[in-house]
């Protein structure tokens, strides 16, 4: 069993993209922690990276770019498909968000030990 993490979000032209990352060891049965990075967002093309269970499970990469953030964090909007999808299995028990900052910052709202500030984590 493979699971899809897709992840939708509006392209900087107004358009809705899809991003397809899969893991399959998200299927079985236990709690997992998951952080989603986007990188890039001051460039022409973003990346997308999935941690699982503080390691890199899947990325993509050359990403058409997203609309412009708003400064206020409390100004964007989140949604996860979970009572969109009749097929859905499992549940979100907690979610964050991050704005700026490294993948070592964001490993730490969920206990990864991320080591470093290395340059290739900026986000």
């Amino acid at each position: 069993v493979i699971l899809l993490v897709l992840v939708r979000y509006v392209r900087a032209d107004g358009k809705l993209h899809t991003v397809n990352l899969q893991n399959p060891n998200l299927a079985d049965g236990r709690t997992h922690s998951i952080i989603l990075r986007l990188g890039g967002l001051q460039r022409d093309h973003m990346h997308m990276e999935l941690y699982v269970n503080c390691r890199l499970a899947d990325s993509s990469q050359g990403l058409p770019p997203l609309v412009p953030l708003p400064r206020d964090a409390e100004m964007v909007e989140i949604r996860h498909g979970q009572k969109a999808y009749a097929r859905l299995q499992g549940a979100v028990e907690s979610l964050r968000l991050a704005l700026g900052g490294t993948v070592a910052k964001a490993g730490s709202l969920t206990d990864c030990p991320f080591q470093g500030d290395s340059s290739a984590y900026n986000s």
